[in-house]
């Protein structure tokens, strides 16, 4: 969103008032969170939801499964074997009316403790095939990134983006003494999907794009 601010200063010069006009364009920029959270024990289904929040920037993620859109991820005991990977369709309308850029990143997550959630995904990670996937860039910040502008609603044709996420079983999963502590405990799969405003950085595009330029809050 844009904002312009007109700022007359009157200076005098041999009796004449001359107008300089100073425009000072401010650009906001926001970041949008959109989470998608599985929480269930290795036993069980997960169950979740979509939060989505504010702003002129905004988008709307789910899972396209059979047809619905679905805000969790499911992973039962037949995902969670060594060696297994299970591939879900992430599907991102643009809903806010400015143009934006977006990225994603994925953990998975396990209460050892039944309560305090920690990084486990060295047991089961999170890729996106960028060869397959056109578009999207995986940076040295561990982050996706889709390297080309979309277009917001005001343009009359928002943009939409489908994208194939896996998430991969290690092969030692299950296969070591440790792992006593994993089981009948709580874990969490997170996507996050994270936006941000395209006017006034300088982030580019395609092979110039530049993920350092990101702007976060």
């Amino acid at each position: 969103m844009e904002q312009k601010n007109l700022i007359k200063v009157k200076q005098k010069k041999s009796n004449n008032k001359l107008l300089i006009p100073l425009i000072i364009t401010v650009a906001i920029l926001l970041i949008l969170n959109v989470v998608l959270i599985s929480v269930a024990f290795f036993s069980d289904k997960a169950t979740g939801e979509s939060f989505i929040t504010f702003g002129s920037v905004e988008t709307n993620a789910y899972i396209l499964q059979g047809g619905n859109k679905l805000t969790n991820i499911s992973l039962d005991t037949n995902n969670l074997i060594a060696g297994e990977v299970t591939q879900k369709d992430l599907h991102i309308d643009v809903t806010g009316k400015n143009n934006c850029y977006v990225r994603i990143t994925g953990t998975f997550k396990i209460a050892t403790d039944g309560t305090n959630y920690v990084d486990a995904s060295n047991l089961v990670s999170f890729s996106v095939d960028t060869t397959t996937a056109i578009g999207w860039k995986l940076c040295a910040d561990g982050k996706y990134y889709y390297t080309s502008v979309l277009n917001g609603t005001q343009t009359g044709s928002a943009s939409t983006l489908s994208l194939p996420i896996k998430f991969t079983v290690s092969n030692e999963f299950g296969n070591s003494d440790n792992d006593a502590v994993y089981h009948n405990k709580p874990y969490k799969i997170i996507v996050l999907v994270e936006s941000c405003q395209s006017e006034g950085t300088s982030l580019g595009s395609g092979n110039s794009f530049d993920y350092t330029k990101w702007v976060s809050n």
